[in-house]
């Protein structure tokens, strides 16, 4: 078995490449469950506690497609580097090699620190191994009852904030949740902050893109005052029709819009 204890590392390193292009599959094929259309409906939805399971089973099936995938590339990895050697195909016979030599040396260690025979040994072994398993379960329980109150909270928070956003419910039927902010709650981050997140940097990324079109196209469209400044009070109707669409611009200009509005 020499050299078993050092296949964590070389997995890491080996099947990370292996496992993104699988995962590329995996994306896609949990992203077209979620969205086909992105277009927003004038008419409410009502989000049903159905719907809200709908919603945390496609957050779980992507954390399993994405799991599956990293586990056939890690399965494949170890058959090539013990399947001749070793008869080891899989994650799980290298792991369940481990544990036979550590049983092993636990065992030898019990029988030299109490002086028992080897058959003791293996009785106050397997003794220690049940209670440790019986507390390993009892803990597993707790923290996956823990872990679901926690995901189904932060569910709440997201549909929250989706609302206040986008002055609707969402709609698992129509509206995407990108693989990235998938990537960051697996990495631990809330839904609803993973999701802010992503809109942040979209809106760093496009400002910094058409900040200074924008500049252009509100001199080139903006009125003109007897003087020859730009009014930047004053909204033309060209001007509004070209960003009526966007809503934060709406909002953040409405005052102006609703003055400009009598001289069109």
């Amino acid at each position: 078995m020499e050299e078993l204890n050092t296949v964590d590392a070389v997995v890491e390193e080996v099947v990370t490449p292996q496992v993104e292009e699988v995962e590329a599959e995996v994306v896609e094929n949990v992203e077209s469950e979620v969205v086909t259309d992105t277009q927003e409906e004038a008419e409410k939805v009502v989000q049903s506690p159905e719907e809200n399971a709908k919603f945390a089973e496609i957050r779980r099936k992507y954390e399993a497609d994405k799991a599956e995938a990293e586990q056939k590339a890690q399965d494949a990895l170890i058959a090539k580097m013990y399947g001749e050697s070793h008869g080891i195909t899989t994650v799980k016979d290298y792991e369940e090699a481990i544990a036979k030599q550590k049983e092993q040396e636990a065992i030898a260690a019990i029988q030299e620190e109490k002086n028992y025979s080897e058959e003791d040994a293996k009785d106050l072994f397997e003794a220690r191994k049940i209670k440790a398993e019986k507390e390993a379960q009892q803990a597993e329980l707790k923290n996956a009852e823990k872990q679901k109150e926690v995901e189904n909270q932060q569910n709440i928070d997201f549909l929250d904030y989706f609302k206040s956003e986008n002055g609707r419910d969402y709609d698992p039927k129509k509206d995407v949740i990108p693989s990235e902010v998938w990537e960051l709650v697996k990495n631990k981050t809330p839904l609803k902050y993973a999701y802010m997140e992503y809109e942040l940097k979209q809106l760093r990324l496009g400002a910094k893109a058409t900040e200074k079109n924008a500049e252009n196209t509100e001199v080139a469209l903006g009125s003109v005052k007897s003087d020859g400044a730009i009014d930047n009070d004053y909204i033309s109707e060209a001007l509004f029709d070209s960003k009526k669409s966007d809503q934060r611009w709406v909002m953040k200009n409405l005052d102006k819009i609703s003055k400009s509005r009598k001289t069109w």
